[in-house]
């Protein structure tokens, strides 16, 4: 009964602050990256590049528009729906058409920014890095998890209380590390996941464009079809011997 309860203080011990967990705790947090700061890293980064984007396609009416709609980066649906979006008088073109060529451009800068980074020389560099640490964090899960095993079967065979529980305290400290490891590669899944719902409901945006823009072409055409049989019906049409004419043109 007393090896049990000197085993039990020292366990209690071992956690306490400055206590072998306490200090294996410590490092864990000190050396191992926080997956939020890599989360917002990559919002801001997108977030940025969209903005410059945007500022070098609309030039002052970017800036015009952010004022208007009180937004760094709008609600592509504000720029396509709001009537304080400022317009650029154009001769020969109605403010609602303005209107949504403004918010077609938009869209196209938007999802162009978003692809950005994963396209071309730097989206190889990006994804090869994070290949890089999700291979860095597998392994190191791997070897923690036999880390542990291994200590585990080495404190079966220890006889002194003292040695048993620092060696639990270090299992536990390699135990935290693992979720640790486990969190991050999940908060990464869940931010690949996010990032690809943002890129189809641009896509879908996009597509919404296309299908509207197709609609206008359509609605044009069936405008001039009709305009042109109009036209052709309301032309005088020579029909010899009528009205008092003849064949010959006598």
């Amino acid at each position: 009964l007393s090896l049990g309860l000197l085993g039990v203080s020292t366990a209690r011990a071992s956690l306490q602050p400055g206590g072998w967990g306490q200090q294996w705790q410590d490092w864990t947090i000190e050396n191992l990256s926080n997956p939020l700061e890599d989360i917002l890293a990559q919002i801001e980064e997108t977030t940025a590049l969209a903005e410059e984007t945007l500022q070098n396609v609309l030039g002052d009416q970017w800036e015009a528009l952010k004022t208007a709609l009180g937004s760094n980066l709008p609600d592509p649906t504000q720029v396509r729906m709001d009537e304080v979006v400022p317009i650029q008088s154009i001769l020969g073109t109605d403010p609602t058409t303005q209107q949504r060529e403004l918010a077609n451009r938009y869209d196209q800068e938007v999802a162009r920014s978003m692809a950005s980074p994963w396209l071309g020389d730097r989206g190889q560099a990006r994804l090869s890095n994070q290949a890089e640490q999700t291979t860095t964090l597998l392994e190191s899960s791997q070897a923690r998890t036999q880390q542990a095993q291994s200590m585990a079967e080495a404190a079966q065979s220890m006889n002194v209380t003292q040695d048993v529980m620092k060696q639990n305290a270090q299992i536990q400290a390699s135990v935290a590390a693992l979720l640790h490891e486990q969190t991050q590669l999940t908060a990464e899944n869940n931010t690949t996941l996010t990032q690809l719902h943002q890129l189809q409901g641009m896509l879908t945006q996009l597509a919404a464009n296309t299908s509207e823009g197709i609609d206008e072409t359509n609605r044009r055409e069936r405008v001039e079809r009709q305009i042109s049989i109009s036209g052709s019906a309301q032309a005088p049409i020579y029909i010899p011997g009528a009205l008092g004419t003849s064949s010959s043109g006598n």
